[in-house]
């Protein structure tokens, strides 16, 4: 073997054992833990609907469902609407009855690569509280060609947006459209 050889890091399964580590945290109980997630489903199936009512759950300390949500600041990129319609909805989902102060709501952002990341981080500066981010959709924030497979381009998307959760901890949930057709 070369003596400038590559080697790789190795702990035995002995010494892993030994070590302590943070306990998984959860924006709301035993659904959605702190992380990078996706959300994809056909169009006009209740996605944002079930955002909103997430954004809602951990702003007030609330539940969903039958899980408690950690209350704190969260961040509701609703990218497709305007503030009429999620006046609507939040006016349809009863909001009003709960503490909502600590939901803020954006309908417009930069992209991934031309912004978005920056935007996040001075966001979190100023709440950092912040339990949970939703993006909804992945779709409008995606501002840079497909110049490679689409695999390396989703990889190097949910790498740039696994930056805020590695250095926050908090979830970050994208809200995707996926067409039922099979392709």
């Amino acid at each position: 073997m070369k003596e400038n050889a590559k080697t790789f890091n190795l702990i035995n399964a002995a010494a892993l054992l030994e070590q302590e580590f943070e306990p998984l945290r959860f924006a709301i109980e035993k659904i959605l833990p702190h992380g990078l997630f996706i959300l994809a489903g056909s169009g006009k199936i209740g996605k944002s609907w079930l955002a909103l009512d997430m954004c809602t759950a951990v702003s007030s300390g609330g539940r969903l469902w039958d899980f408690h949500a950690e209350q704190g600041e969260v961040l509701y990129l609703a990218l497709e609407d305007n503030q009429a319609r999620l006046q609507g909805r939040l006016n349809k989902i009863e909001a009003e009855k709960t503490d909502i102060k600590r939901l803020h709501l954006v309908t417009a952002a930069f992209g991934i690569n031309s912004g978005l990341i920056e935007q996040t981080h001075n966001h979190l500066a100023a709440y950092p509280d912040t339990k949970l981010i939703i993006i909804d959709t992945l779709e409008r924030i995606r501002d840079t060609e497909q110049d490679k497979s689409m695999y390396s381009c989703d990889y190097r998307d949910m790498n740039a947006l696994r930056s805020i959760t590695d250095k926050h901890k908090l979830t970050l949930l994208l809200i995707d459209y996926k067409n039922s057709k099979i392709e």
